[in-house]
């Protein structure tokens, strides 16, 4: 009995195996023909890593199939049942695995004459013979022709490759802005100029962006419109006409200077030149009669003005003040407004010094921006096609240094294509002149009117002359001025101009300041 069973157990392997290669031969096609149509796919959506998806089906189907029917449950007394079947042994394998179980019915005799003719016939069974491999060839045919097109289409121009490869292209350049950004959110943690409050919320949304660009899956809209986001939100804690009171704190000093016949000290913090130019303007108030004390007045009302338009309200309050504290000649208030100028215009610079640090870290988010919306734009140009002489395609023509010989058979007039050129005569012969037959002077074409005297002109002055204007200009040039200065001052304040070219910006509307 043992012997047998060792028999049905190989039979058992056998059977499982050519079950196995059965199965794979009719199912393997169909798992070919799905990576055709994640290939085809591929063609319609950009699909990462196409290679791997479409070898993906046809292994797995080969892993399923062999495991399956490796391991599948297979009784000693079906593998019996099978060979019987298919061998034509007339049930003897299976008889003798049931007899035993029914042993009190039928005589010991019969059972052990069943179990050694059973064995025999187990023995007589080459199992390679009789289970031998068998091809499906229609199976097959349809396994190859899917195969052929599953190896053209990943061998033909895939449009979508530009697509993954902008993308790529776009994460890329993401996580390199995402490294940048984060050693900005270091230089932000140094920025002494910016308030705390200012400074932890700025290095919150700077961490977020990075966060959000690292992790970006290569969309160039959700990327740009993150760094939107967070240029926005740093620039609502700027200054809105920070280059107009820049140049409204310079204006100022320069004028108080001139009040108080103080000269500037470039080497000095603009307000502490503001606080000494204020202290020798009281001093020297005091030596000055009521008319002087009129023009001084008004002088810093202007001042007063020129701060309001550039939206420093607390300047401008303090400056009419001391305007109104000079007027009136109260020493107390004029000391007092005096110091509460000193301190708006250090208030202001800090804020300028504060701008200027925002203006810097705008400067770099824009900077990331045009870097992504380059890397986005070399992505959908793609790599030039060349054409069939390894050369980009361009427009017709030649890069022979000379020409063919023409095949016209007529002879070539002027203008003479190699001559020299010869200077300012030239130029005086390269007008639009008539060509026609005939008129000749000597070498030179003759139009009556225009190389002698024998033309005429004729001059029809009109009857009535435009009466014209004599009124002068409706706009004073001081309100023109500053017009033209508020305008300037918030366009260098919107973008983020180099600084050289903001203090030449503004030194050229000093020049023009009305007196």
């Amino acid at each position: 009995m043992e012997e047998l069973t060792a028999h049905l157990k190989r039979f058992r392997t056998r059977l499982r195996i050519i079950e196995g290669w059965e199965q794979l031969q009719k199912g393997l096609w169909l798992a070919i023909a799905v990576s055709v149509g994640i290939q085809l796919l591929g063609r319609f959506l950009p699909i990462e890593s196409l290679w791997f998806w479409t070898a993906l089906f046809p292994v797995t189907w080969l892993a399923v199939a062999v495991c399956y029917h490796l391991s599948k449950p297979y009784s000693l007394l079906k593998t019996a049942r099978r060979v019987d079947i298919d061998l034509s042994l007339f049930e003897r394998l299976s008889t003798c695995l049931v007899l035993p179980e029914h042993g009190g019915l039928f005589p010991p005799a019969l059972v052990s004459a069943q179990a050694q003719d059973a064995l025999q016939s187990a023995r007589a069974v080459n199992i390679k013979p009789a289970y031998p491999f068998r091809f499906n060839r229609s199976s097959w045919v349809k396994t190859a022709i899917t195969s052929g097109v599953v190896f053209v289409l990943v061998f033909l121009p895939n449009p979508m490759d530009e697509i993954i490869a902008g993308r790529k292209a776009i994460v890329e350049e993401a996580q390199k802005q995402a490294q940048e950004i984060e050693e900005l959110q270091g230089k932000v943690e140094e920025a002494v100029e910016l308030d705390p409050e200012q400074r932890q919320e700025i290095e919150r949304l700077l961490t977020e962006l990075a966060e959000k660009l690292n992790l970006n899956p290569g969309d160039l809209d959700q990327a740009l419109a993150d760094l939107s986001r967070v240029e926005r939100e740093i620039e609502s804690y700027g200054i809105p006409n920070a280059g107009l009171q820049a140049a409204n704190l310079k204006s100022l000093l320069e004028q108080l200077n001139s009040l108080s016949g103080s000269a500037p000290d470039p080497g000095e913090e603009l307000a502490s030149q503001v606080d000494k130019a204020l202290d020798e303007l009281l001093q020297k108030q005091e030596q000055l009669d009521a008319s002087e004390r009129r023009t001084l007045s008004s002088s810093l009302a202007q001042m007063a003005a020129q701060a309001s338009q550039s939206g420093n309200m607390q300047l401008a309050r303090s400056l009419s003040e001391l305007s109104q504290a000079i007027q009136s000649g109260d020493q107390q208030s004029m000391e007092n407004s005096s110091q509460r100028t000193a301190q708006a215009v250090a208030q202001t610079q800090r804020s300028l010094q504060a701008q200027s640090r925002l203006s810097e870290i705008l400067s770099s988010l824009q900077s990331s921006s045009q870097a992504l919306a380059q890397s986005g734009r070399l992505a959908a140009q793609g790599p030039p096609f060349p054409n069939s002489q390894g050369q980009v395609s361009g427009g017709g023509g030649t890069n022979a240094p000379i020409l063919p010989p023409g095949t016209s058979q007529r002879q070539a007039s002027s203008p003479q294509g190699n001559k020299p050129f010869g200077g300012e005569d030239d130029l005086d012969t390269q007008g639009n002149t008539p060509r026609q037959e005939g008129n000749f002077v000597g070498d030179e074409l003759f139009i009556p009117g225009i190389d002698t005297d024998q033309g005429s002109t004729q001059v029809r002055p009109g009857e009535n002359a435009a009466p014209g204007l004599s009124n002068p200009s409706l706009v004073p040039y001081d309100q023109a001025y500053y017009s033209y200065l508020n305008a300037a001052m918030q366009s260098l304040s919107q973008d983020y101009i180099p600084e050289n070219l903001t203090n030449y910006v503004q030194q050229y509307f000093l020049l023009l300041e009305p007196q």
